[in-house]
């Protein structure tokens, strides 16, 4: 072994320390390289709820983007329904986005093209003329 793999050894060795575990991989897009930065998510946001997920760094910006699009939760909620809707948007923003990734997978791998925007709510599902 050269004096470069010695680095990269320690490196691998040291970054999977910091992560807790020798298998990394993200809970959404599935990486798994060791260099890639992991952090760990709140799925409930940490005010409501110490469980995490472990996502990949550009799967986490994403997420806590995707959780801005909520209003706040209203203060003086009862905390037990503040926390399950706090759970229920984590949950709903990671499954937005898994199925997002399934679907640009679907079709890299079928080599179709992506599916359709859906009809926009506010039309009922229905064209309307202008």
């Amino acid at each position: 072994m050269d004096d470069i793999e010695w680095h990269r050894l320690g490196r691998k060795r040291e970054r999977l320390r910091k992560h807790g575990t020798d298998n990394p991989f993200c809970c959404v897009c599935g990486e798994h390289h060791w260099t890639v930065r992991y952090e760990l998510h709140h799925v409930a946001l940490r005010k409501y709820d110490p469980r995490t997920v472990r996502l990949c760094q550009p799967c986490h910006d994403k997420v806590t983007d995707m959780l801005k699009d909520y209003p706040p939760i209203p203060p003086g909620t009862d905390p037990r329904r503040a926390k399950m809707i706090a759970m229920m948007r984590g949950r709903i923003v990671l499954a937005k986005l898994a199925l997002q990734f399934d679907e640009e997978l679907e079709a890299w791998l079928t080599g179709a093209p992506p599916l359709p925007e859906l009809p926009s709510p506010d039309r009922g599902g229905r064209d309307v003329e202008s």
